[in-house]
């Protein structure tokens, strides 16, 4: 089977802004994201200076701020998230091209290092194909441990997975169209036949 494939960043690409640190907010509120990011700030400072990997700061914020909390309320607080507090973050725009894809009946898939939790539900009603994210570990009690399962979807960690998938899927794509807006999306818009990067806007959290 031959079909066009379109590959989409998430963040600061669909939406105006990093939807990571909003639905920290709205899971633990301005109190319990504070004493988080204090906690992690060495890590965060680290990724900002590039002394770091992104996933470790990454990391570090996750185990303080959902470390410990049950899945299934996690995965509550995803499906709100996803339908009270994306929409107001899209970029009208980038969702229109989306619309044009879908329109001409492409495979739409969803590639972000945000977290499944909130991506997942959200990119199901929005029509997309699939999603290839990163997720939460699981301890024995089924609460988050605050480590991802697997690696960051950043980076070359797109380009691994999105192979893969195709590889597994048994489709034969003539031609793969990319978004993303940032250097993190480099190694995905290198690999498309068609990439592009688009403008970042600045948005107040």
């Amino acid at each position: 089977m031959t079909r066009k494939l379109a590959l989409f960043d998430f963040d600061s690409t669909l939406t105006r802004h990093d939807s990571l640190i909003p639905f920290l907010r709205a899971v633990r509120g301005y109190w319990g994201l504070g004493w988080g990011m204090t906690k992690s700030l060495p890590w965060l400072a680290g990724y900002a200076l590039k002394c770091i990997p992104n996933d470790t700061a990454k990391q570090r914020l996750l185990r303080y701020t959902l470390g410990g909390l049950p899945l299934d309320g996690l995965r509550a607080a995803g499906c709100a998230f996803a339908h009270d507090n994306i929409p107001t973050m899209l970029r009208a725009d980038m969702m229109a091209r989306l619309h044009a894809h879908q329109a001409r009946g492409e495979d739409c898939i969803l590639l972000s290092a945000s977290l499944d939790l909130y991506l997942v539900p959200w990119a199901r009603a929005e029509g997309f194909h699939d999603v290839l994210c990163s997720s939460l570990e699981e301890d024995q009690k089924h609460r988050a441990t605050g480590q991802l399962k697997g690696n960051n979807c950043y980076g070359t960690e797109k380009v691994r997975r999105i192979k893969e998938y195709i590889a597994n899927s048994g489709r034969h794509y003539q031609s793969i169209t990319a978004y993303g807006d940032s250097s993190g999306d480099l190694p995905l818009l290198k690999f498309a036949d068609h990439g592009y990067m688009v403008q970042r806007t600045i948005d107040l959290l």
